[in-house]
């Protein structure tokens, strides 16, 4: 076997008979080696980087080997040289960067979507918010759903929302446009509530668009006829009928029905009152339950008024006697005729629209009336009485911004003309 003494500086006999070159890294050179890699390879650990003998390269005989350590001596003294370990690091990197992208093409937009509202339940966000993103993500984004989220552009968002706003105009374009970038956000990692571990789906937000200003867009309702409130009561569920009745006489809300139990209405004299104490909430997380109103003017005591002919107090009374249970928390609005069980948002919701699209075929037109057009309805009616100021609106509306209540007080020529008749007495 050779002596080591005549071998070139770090060339070394293996014992399978092969060469190795063992490069001694001196602290200058592995300075210059981590100033070149040491941003992409910033996990390692300090030990990495110390100056110290290494393998750089193998050979089967000994002329290889001489050839390969003057080139790589070359190659060092040049600044060209990639440590052999370096290299190694940089391909499983690159190798991670890879398989990185790939299982990114197969997380689809519509996956990303789905765990962005349960993160926002998860983080107590309200029911109505959440569906709200939803109907959102399941009415508007559907071209999106099936694209990878890393595959889609600025471009593709450009071309989605131009034909949303053609079609659905600016308001409703400009609010699913936000919730669009609340999903984006979430994709990115940039929602302030996400953990530090959070792994993001895309590192470039193609949410750049201006969607311009908040539209100012005021809300259209409809205002119903006692024709067209007949109509619908009477395709109701028998048993349900009288939702409807509340909403458009008294003017409560949807959830202050399917809150009312017996205990909160009662006729004297002739006269309908309903108590508005509590309310039926859809939780985030859980089965809805019953709550104290969100304001102070939410509890009120009102008198249902008669409207063109139809008196509620009789109406009522017959109720109470048919379809509610005798228990005082027996619901107003049963799940079942003389149970105390009471019905819920989404079947009440369904029984509405069930009972406007029969009206529409049977010749009365709903123009579309969802139940706040029935409060809509009410509280316009009741604005428009003899003698009602902007504090009795209120008080039978449950408002506390004036703002908001003054809507429904709309002055007509008839109103006008009552006054003026009214003054010369």
């Amino acid at each position: 076997m050779p002596k080591v003494g005549k071998y070139p500086s770090g060339v070394r006999k293996r014992a399978d008979g092969r060469w190795d070159y063992r490069h001694s890294w001196t602290a200058h050179e592995m300075a210059l080696v981590y100033e070149r890699y040491g941003d992409q390879l910033e996990h390692l650990p300090a030990e990495f980087w110390k100056p110290g003998q290494r393998v750089e390269a193998n050979a089967p005989t000994l002329r290889d080997i001489k050839r390969a350590r003057e080139v790589i001596r070359g190659g060092i003294a040049q600044g060209q040289y990639v440590p052999r370990r370096v290299k190694a690091e940089l391909a499983k990197l690159e190798q991670a960067q890879a398989e990185a992208e790939a299982k990114a093409k197969t997380v689809l937009f519509k996956d990303v979507a789905e765990e962005f509202f349960t993160f926002l339940t998860d983080h107590g966000v309200r029911y109505g918010s959440v569906r709200t993103y939803r109907s959102h993500f399941n009415r508007a984004m559907e071209p999106l759903h099936d694209e990878p989220i890393v595959s889609i552009t600025a471009d593709d968002l450009e071309t989605w929302f131009e034909g949303l706003r053609e079609h659905k105009g600016e308001g409703y374009a400009y609010r699913v446009y936000r919730t669009l970038k609340l999903i984006f956000v979430y994709a990115l990692g940039h929602d302030r509530r996400q953990h530090r571990t959070f792994k993001p789906y895309i590192t470039v937000d193609p949410c750049t668009l201006y969607a311009g200003a908040k539209p100012d867009v005021q809300k259209k309702y409809v205002l119903l006829t006692a024709k067209q409130v007949t109509a619908l009561a009477s395709h109701m569920p028998p048993h349900r009928a009288i939702a409807v009745w509340l909403g458009a006489v008294g003017g409560l809300r949807f959830s202050e029905v399917l809150g009312l139990q017996r205990q909160h209405v009662e006729v004297r004299d002739g006269i309908a009152w309903v108590k508005v104490e509590q309310q039926l909430v859809r939780a985030t997380k859980g089965p809805a339950h019953l709550a104290s109103p969100k304001t102070k003017a939410g509890h009120r005591f009102i008198a249902l008024p008669s409207w063109e002919g139809m008196d509620p107090a009789p109406l009522i009374e017959l109720w109470l006697k048919t379809h509610v249970a005798d228990s005082p928390h027996a619901h107003i609005v049963p799940l079942r005729s003389g149970h105390p069980a009471g019905v819920s948002h989404t079947q009440l919701g369904k029984d509405i629209k069930d009972a406007r699209e029969r009206a529409d075929a049977d010749g009365v037109s709903m123009q579309g009336a969802t139940f706040h057009d029935l409060r809509h309805t009410a509280l316009t009616n009741y604005g428009k009485q003899p003698g009602v100021g902007l504090g009795d609106l209120m008080a039978f509306s449950g408002h506390t911004d004036a703002k908001a209540v003054s809507i429904y007080q709309q002055s007509s020529e008839l109103a006008m003309e009552r006054i003026a008749r009214a003054s010369k007495q």
